[in-house]
């Protein structure tokens, strides 16, 4: 200890020099570990960054598709050309019901030429001044004519009997040309008149036929004469009439008479605003819990995922009833009483809607006037009006199958939307219906079947019922003279009547703004 301590009194004039070196070797040590530290994350860095930059160049032949100024111009190109495509096959539906909804050749080339540029209907103002958007007066009383000897030939479509009167007092005092008047009047030996034996094929309601002449073509029984309006919309509820009667006597076909036809009568037809709604829902044949899926009585209960009945509050979270309500005449400041075309269409919610939501759909863009964004409501009203069918008939329910057939075959295909079998008549059509809150049913599609009928019309209870010691004690024999495969049927549908196409509301440029027209070719076998 000595020794160090004189080694110490002598190193201690140089302690100065020695701490500093001690501080060089210790900076320098700490310099290299910090530096080998950073060169080994700065190489690892590096390698991260080749790695992925050497990534990104497996993409670049891909480039151009990815979101860009290049990918949005291109995204423009197919949006066109898809536009394009829609317009092409609205275009091709519009024709091919330009060879259906034809004029009666009875008219001269005066005519024609008078209403040839009057569709869509709703292009013709409520009151026009426009000498281009009128009929003249002299052609409007010559098509009231027309169609008073038209529409019995409804009836002899179908073999029926037309028994409407324009004397609304007189029922069934006017017969058409091809229909079944009723002969002279015979007597039997008691004196008392004999019953007229009606040989229709398809007997048909004379109440139904009345209203329909009352409800669509009643300026045939006004002294003035029809407006423009008037002629317009009678010739498009004549030509879906016609397209039912034919409906209907193509489903008779090959049948000799009433007695093995497949429709036998029609209690009503019904079009256009007094079509409106779907009567009835959807109900489950169930046990004693109206919510089980058992058989047994029907009980009349909603079973799940069923509508509730009306004036039930829906339960939270419950999705709204489809459709918003219409129009509200009362407070709508742009409902016009005056308007035809109110309510005789409906949206895709089998909503009625208000002339001027057809009038807006359709109207053409005011000159000069920034071009508005593209609508899809609108654009959907532009593209077809639905207009709303209804009939009640009585068919042999093993031929329903050809009825439908020949509904989704018809020139002016019928959408059928609902069906009912057995069940009470719907009321003739209310736009006030629809005013109803949302806990209403507006059921859409399907069939129902309830009450006391099963699925193939045979009674749920026979008469009689178990007696004494569980035996059966009532009549296992029916009436030959009924026929059991008869059953009341009710159908919904929707007819869809497709406008010109209306470029501006695909937002596709028209031939008059510079764009070149697509080139359509002609509907093959379709006359125009």
């Amino acid at each position: 200890m000595d020794q160090l301590k004189e080694q110490l009194v002598k190193i201690k004039p140089y302690a100065f020099w020695i701490v500093c070196v001690v501080i060089l070797f210790g900076s320098l040590g700490i310099w290299y570990m910090a530096t080998g530290k950073l060169s080994e994350e700065r190489a690892a860095g590096r390698q991260k960054i080749d790695t992925a930059f050497n990534g990104l160049q497996t993409i670049r032949p891909k480039l151009a598709k990815h979101p860009n100024p290049g990918t949005n111009a291109e995204m423009i190109k197919l949006t066109m050309a898809y536009g394009e495509e829609i317009a092409r096959g609205w275009d091709l539906q519009y024709r091919r019901q330009e060879g259906v909804l034809v004029w009666p050749a009875s008219f001269d080339q005066d005519f024609h030429d008078a209403v040839k540029d009057l569709r869509p209907i709703e292009r013709v103002p409520i009151k026009a001044t426009d000498i281009k958007m009128t009929i003249p007066e002299s052609l409007r009383r010559r098509y009231r004519d027309f169609i008073a000897d038209e529409l019995p030939r409804l009836a002899t479509t179908i073999g029926g009997r037309w028994q409407a009167s324009r004397d609304a007092a007189t029922p069934g005092g006017e017969f058409g040309p091809g229909a079944s008047a009723p002969g002279p009047t015979r007597y039997g030996p008691d004196g008392r008149a004999l019953e007229e034996v009606d040989r229709s094929m398809v007997l048909w309601n004379p109440a139904n036929q009345q209203e329909l002449l009352m409800g669509h073509f009643g300026f045939t029984a006004r002294a003035g004469d029809p407006t423009t309006l008037d002629v317009l919309y009678a010739q498009e509820d004549l030509w879906v009439l016609q397209n039912l009667m034919e409906i209907i006597k193509r489903t008779n076909e090959g049948y000799e008479g009433r007695h093995d036809a497949a429709v036998k009568q029609i209690e009503f037809v019904r079009i256009g605003r007094s079509a409106l709604g779907q009567a009835g829902k959807v109900m489950m044949i169930g046990g004693g819990d109206p919510n089980s899926s058992g058989g047994g009585e029907f009980r009349g209960g909603p079973g799940p995922g069923m509508p509730p009945a009306p004036g039930t509050p829906p339960a939270p979270g419950a999705p709204a009833a489809p459709g918003a309500p219409p129009v509200n005449p009362a407070t709508d400041p742009n409902f016009n009483v005056a308007d035809p075309c109110n309510w005789r269409y409906v949206d895709k919610n089998n909503v009625p809607l208000a002339g001027f939501q057809l009038r807006a759909a359709i109207a053409p863009p005011t000159p000069g006037a920034p071009a508005a964004a593209p609508n899809p409501e609108s654009a959907l009203l532009a593209v077809a009006k639905r207009m709303p069918v209804r009939l009640r008939l009585e068919i042999d329910q093993r031929r329903l199958n050809k009825l439908l057939t020949e509904f989704g075959n018809a020139p002016l295909p019928v959408e059928v939307r609902q069906l009912r079998f057995n069940r009470d008549p719907a009321g003739v059509g209310d736009p006030a219906q629809f005013f109803a809150a949302a806990g209403g049913s507006y059921g859409v599609g399907g069939s129902e079947v309830g009450g006391n009928y099963g699925f193939n019309n045979t009674p749920r209870f026979t008469e009689g019922g178990p007696g004494p010691g569980g035996q059966f004690n009532g009549n296992l024999t029916r009436d030959a003279t009924v026929d059991t495969s008869l059953i009341k049927l009710e159908l919904y549908g929707i007819v869809y009547i497709y406008n010109p196409v209306n470029r501006e509301k695909l937002g596709l440029p028209t031939a008059a703004g510079g764009a070149t027209a697509m080139a359509i070719p002609p509907a093959t076998g379709v006359g125009g």
